[in-house]
């Protein structure tokens, strides 16, 4: 070749080249001062291997053997969701002309990469950022090859990027996406300790905890935060401390609310220049917010109390106050309680009782009864009063009122001897006889006293007790009392009985549920009033649970005694 032929074209190329508007007019596409290296790069001689900046962002070329972005004469952002086609030409051409594909993997390793070293970053880490970027976005050997051969003129002229790459590519593998929010309790709300510790870690791909990261959290419902970082910190988990109300009677509900910023997104942003010979720019995404929520609910413990009852008064007397006392176990310590318990009754036997049912029972009516639990969940109350009618045995039936967090027991079983009282309305009936007739007599006929009784079970069986009820008569036949002189003849009626001194007495005969006949038997000698009087005592074993006592002078006890008539004269 001669020299003139050559000089001829050079010249042509560079009227040419004066001829097209050059892109070194737009210096936001230049590369980034102080964030690369100008290095001495075998087959372009001395060039820059770092950083760019295209509408006001830092960026890194994507392509090799494609022409620098000073070349470009604009530049569009791809749309969300690009397909980022690697660069494998062997000789200068087109960008991303590659059938491989970026993948997911690779962009969002990129996006962590291009987010974590900022918008300035110093000059080792940017070269290190170029040459992370060129292995994600090249392919085939000669591609390998030539960026290796870059990258070592690179680390020969400044060690340190090496580390820097080391760095990110470390960093990469940690923490790039996609991120998931985890929620780890270590000591999670509960009915006996309402405060809950949580840590709370947004988790990389690699299930690495990130460090970092901008937190905030907001309870909601029942919760409330005790305490919370405004950091994910150095460890990559938030403990947050959170607290909710004891239920008492419903259930508490309360959310925590978690969000992280400062993460980046899926893939980098993407910016296409014109021409497409080009070299595409990568820059860091837009940072999201990753937000999650969890919650916490509280039931309140579900109390199974147990109730038993007693009567107050075993063995009691008619029209006496009736009161059942009731006691209680397992309940919900400090709460208030309120139930029913109906007194059924009267039964002539305790036979009769056991061969009743409580739907065809007798209801005397239903007391009430209410309180609260003590510190262990016991109770003991005694129900409001009724009153015992009449004679018989009397039974209890309980129940316990339903709450929200209390299941009540099942009815009692039918009858309970526990709760049964025998009740006593002792009466005494005393007939006084001469010779068996309640004619009057005269002196010398027989006396004699008939005792009935009432208001007392024959059976004398005291509930929950194997000793029966024991009733005894004491009494006596008073006389003679003067008679007083009435208009229709001499009366008892009237007569005072205060001094009357006594004909004949007997103690403590026992009464099996009998009439008791011939009861102080006597003849009298002298004309009078004579009465009989008698006292039933009632005692269960030792104790005396009840007396009656029928004075003198009643006339069904009375008699009057005359003179035997003379003899007449034959």
């Amino acid at each position: 070749m001669t020299w003139r032929p050559l000089c001829t074209a050079l010249i042509a190329l560079f009227t040419f080249a004066l001829m097209i508007p050059t892109a070194s007019a737009r210096p936001q596409d230049g590369h980034l001062t102080d964030s690369g290296h100008m290095v001495a790069l075998p087959g372009t001689g001395t060039n820059w291997y770092g950083a760019y900046h295209v509408d006001r962002q830092t960026a890194y070329c994507a392509d090799l053997m494609a022409d620098g972005p000073r070349n470009a004469s604009s530049w569009v952002q791809a749309p969300a969701g690009y397909v980022l086609r690697k660069q494998n030409r062997a000789s200068h051409g087109t960008h991303g002309n590659g059938s491989a594909a970026a993948t997911d993997r690779e962009l969002a390793e990129l996006a962590w990469v291009l987010m974590a070293t900022g918008q300035q970053p110093a000059p080792d880490i940017g070269a290190a950022v170029e040459h992370f970027v060129r292995l994600r976005t090249i392919d085939g050997a000669h591609q390998q090859a030539r960026e290796e051969q870059r990258w070592g003129a690179v680390v020969t002229a400044h060690p340190g990027a090496r580390a820097q790459f080391d760095r990110l590519e470390r960093e990469a593998r940690l923490y790039a996406g996609p991120y998931t929010l985890e929620f780890n309790w270590q000591v999670r709300p509960s009915r006996k300790s309402p405060t809950g510790h949580v840590i709370v870690a947004v988790r990389s791909a690699a299930g690495v905890a990130v460090p970092h990261r901008a937190f905030s959290v907001a309870g909601s419902g029942n919760l409330q935060i005790v305490e919370a970082p405004t950091s994910t910190g150095e460890g990559g988990g938030a403990h947050v401390r959170v607290s909710l109300p004891s239920p008492e009677e419903s259930t508490v509900r309360g959310t925590l609310s978690v969000q992280v910023r400062g993460l980046p997104g899926a893939r980098p942003k993407l910016y296409l220049p014109q021409p497409a010979t080009v070299q595409r720019l990568l820059a860091a995404p837009d940072l999201v917010k990753l937000n999650d929520s969890v919650s916490v609910e509280l039931k309140p413990e579900v109390f199974h109390p147990t109730l038993t009852t007693r009567t107050r008064d075993v063995i009691a007397h008619s029209g006496a106050p009736a009161v059942d006392i009731v006691t209680l176990t397992k309940g919900r310590p400090g709460a208030e309680f309120t139930g029913t318990s109906a007194l059924y009754g009267p039964f002539a036997s305790l036979a009769e009782l056991k061969a009743s049912s409580r739907s065809d029972a007798p209801l005397v009516d239903t007391a009430t009864f209410s309180g609260s639990y003590d510190a262990h969940g016991d109770a003991e109350v005694a129900t409001t009063e009724l009153r015992f009618p009449e004679a018989g045995y009397y039974t209890w039936a309980e129940s316990l009122d339903a709450r929200p967090t209390v299941v009540p027991p099942a009815p009692p079983a039918w009858p309970q001897l526990p709760e049964t009282s025998v009740v006593l309305n002792p009466s005494v009936t005393s007939v006084l006889t001469a010779d068996g007739a309640r004619e009057p007599a005269e002196v010398g006929t027989v006396l004699a006293d008939r005792i009935d009784l009432g208001g007392i079970p024959p059976g004398l069986e005291v509930p929950g007790s194997d000793e029966p009820l024991s009733v005894s008569v004491s009494g006596r036949i008073a006389g003679p009392v003067a008679a007083v002189r009435t208009a229709a003849g001499d009366s008892c009626e009237a007569a005072d009985w205060t001094d009357a001194a006594t004909l004949v007495e007997y103690e403590d005969t026992a009464w099996t549920g009998e009439s008791l006949d011939g009861l102080a038997r006597s003849t009298p000698t002298t004309p009078g009033c004579y009465s009989a009087e008698a006292t039933v005592t009632i005692r269960h074993g030792t104790a005396t649970v009840g007396t009656s006592r029928h004075p003198l002078g009643v006339p069904e006890q009375t008699i009057l005694v005359t003179p035997a008539p003379r003899p007449t004269p034959e």
